[in-house]
């Protein structure tokens, strides 16, 4: 594989998943900005004449645009030992765009970034070049606030022009792995994206998987190209749905600088592949593993051991389970009895094969009907269905039973939106059916022109039993429709700043209350005023009191007799909501009404 096609792939990968999806999603975005920071690993380019390859981090800050797209600007800075001594500092910037192919919520992303690097090689000089990221990256949520454990690999192409004559080549291409974290900062006011679950049985059974790999090799190895098409198996099962245990072996053999000898690396290993969430469609995954490794170069064979970190998917392609499988590693290896430590990087895929009957179907509507055959996804919950999945219509009027309100009409019988005979009073309150909004009305029962009893204060009393009509909107009552004891935030009772002056709309809200009193001269309230913590706590105090005593004042005004009021000021001493905020701090400036019997 060349290094353009390998670039490419990275791309067509992510394609390959799912097509783009173009979501119709009216949920808020989660647009905060992020902090990233990462290890990674630098596969250079044979070209650049380095011994082995180099670490180094990346550390970037980042925005969320849409549902499905981020922008961040990374810097970076790579150490690498070169031949002779001239080591090699690869510093600079990349500015990239991340596409969420599935959306934000299944994890996996393609990107694509330009920046400046600069290549500071010892004894020899400094270059300044322009440089071109593709590649892909999956992050895995940590906790709830949107922390990303993320996991990338880069294609970079460096045009620097071979200014210094070193190279040979006017470009170079390295690769790298690396893993991190990423931290949104801010509060999140949009989508939480979470992963879609799969409400179907555990698939616990046992499985092979079977493909082909591409390596991207260490320079240490001394092979004649940067990379290698080998093969691997293995055998694996769930443990749990979110773990999966796997014995595997792999093989590749390198072509040697010089030609005419090859060396030929097997490795076997476990496996352990953390899942987020399991969905038959798309199961995003990250994996850690070790095991042991034997190269066999020029006759002289060399143990040793290795350890993998990566991250990829696994999604369905037939209903039995069969699998197509996709991820990319990073491998350390440290031969015995050598100080040799080498890095590849590797990109599986290949297929996952279970063996036994697959687990019960998927009823993501928990109606009984499997998904396969359900013809009416997404029934709401406790409705009854037909073997199709659908609802039922009972008397095959056209109205399906939980909409219909008059679920035994005769056959043949003309029915509107309900159910119910066209222009019929089923329950003779004066309203036809097709207008009737509450049928089944009792007798005598008042009811206004959508045919529902009359409730005009809306307290949930109707007005043939409301011994209290008028009650505001909000105050609690009880089955006579009358005022009981409670305790009430005025909403709409605000003042002027930093004063005890009523706004015009806080004296409207103070006449409904007033009228309250009006059939219930029973009644008493304390009106309590109270204030967030900003300012003097002496002033807060003495703030609250003069606007308690402001209330009491106008409702006096409106006809509520003094004796029923008391008035008091709290200050800043009973907080309800977050002082540390302005929306919590909004919350404590509130008037209270402790109403008593």
């Amino acid at each position: 594989m060349s290094k353009k096609a390998l670039m490419a792939a990275c791309l067509t990968v992510a394609g390959a998943a799912a097509p783009i999806a173009a979501f119709a999603n009216d949920d808020p975005v989660d647009g905060r900005f992020y902090l990233t920071a990462q290890y990674g690993f630098n596969n250079s380019d044979s070209n650049r004449n380095v011994d082995g390859d180099s670490v180094g981090f990346m550390l970037g800050v980042g925005k969320y645009l849409t549902h499905s797209l981020a922008i961040e600007a990374t810097g970076f800075v790579f150490d690498a030992d070169g031949n002779s001594g001239a080591d090699s500092d690869l510093s600079g910037y990349a500015v990239s765009a991340l596409l969420f192919p599935m959306g934000r919520q299944y994890g996996l992303y393609a990107l694509a970034g330009a920046g400046q690097q600069t290549n500071k090689i010892t004894g020899a000089g400094t270059i300044d070049s322009t440089i071109y990221d593709l590649g892909i990256g999956f992050m895995r949520s940590v906790g709830d606030n949107g922390n990303q454990l993320r996991g990338e690999l880069r294609a970079r192409y460096d045009d620097h022009g071979d200014v210094l004559g070193i190279y040979g080549e006017d470009t170079s291409v390295d690769y790298i792995a690396s893993i991190g974290l990423l931290r949104p900062f801010g509060e999140n006011k949009g989508d939480s994206y979470d992963f879609p679950s799969h409400d179907g049985d555990q698939d616990a059974r046992i499985y092979a998987n079977v493909g082909a790999s591409y390596y991207r090799a260490d320079n240490a190895r001394g092979a004649d190209n940067d990379g290698a098409v080998g093969y691997r198996i293995g055998v694996g099962k769930f443990l749990r749905r979110s773990l999966s245990v796997e014995l595997h072996a792999d093989m590749v053999e390198f072509d040697n600088v010089g030609g005419g000898t090859t060396q030929e690396a097997s490795s076997y290993g476990v496996d352990l592949l953390l899942f987020k969430y399991r969905n038959p469609t798309f199961s995003p995954y990250t994996v850690i593993g070790a095991g042991i490794t034997e190269l066999e170069n020029g006759g002289v064979n060399t143990d040793g051991n290795l350890v993998d970190i990566g991250f990829g998917f696994l999604s369905n392609i037939t209903d039995y389970g069969l699998g197509v499988r996709f991820d990319a590693r990073y491998r350390t290896s440290h031969m015995s009895d050598t100080s040799v430590r080498l890095h590849d990087g590797i990109i599986n895929l290949g297929l996952n094969i279970p063996f036994g009957q697959p687990p019960a179907a998927a009823d993501d509507d928990n109606d009984g009907v499997a998904d396969t055959v359900d013809q009416c996804p997404n029934t709401p919950e406790n409705t009854p269905v037909d073997i199709d999945g659908c609802p039922l219509d009972s008397d095959n009027d056209g109205v399906i039973d939980p909409q219909d309100a008059c679920p035994t009409t005769p056959a043949g019988t003309e029915v509107d939106a309900r159910g119910c005979k066209v222009d019929a009073d089923s329950d003779a309150d004066g309203v036809n059916d097709s207008q009737d909004e509450c049928p089944g009305t009792a007798a005598g029962v008042v009811v206004g022109d959508n045919g529902c009893p009359l409730d005009d204060d809306m307290d949930g009393v109707l007005n043939a039993a409301d011994n209290c009509p008028g009650t505001p909107a909000g105050i609690a009552v009880d089955n006579t429709g009358c005022v009981i004891q409670q305790s009430l935030v005025l909403k709409g009772v605000n003042f002027e700043f930093n004063s005890n002056t009523l706004t015009p709309h806080a004296r409207r809200v103070l006449d409904n209350v007033a009228k309250a009193w009006g059939s219930q001269p029973s009644l008493a309230a304390e009106v309590a005023g109270h204030t967030d913590w900003l300012g003097p706590a002496d002033f807060n105090l003495q703030l609250s009191q003069q606007r308690a005593n402001a209330v009491k004042a106008y409702l006096a005004s409106r006809g509520v007799s003094a004796s029923q009021l008391s008035a008091r000021g709290y200050g800043e001493s009973k907080p309800v909501a977050d002082n540390e905020t302005e929306s919590g701090r909004a919350e404590n400036r509130r008037v209270e009404l402790n109403v008593k019997k």
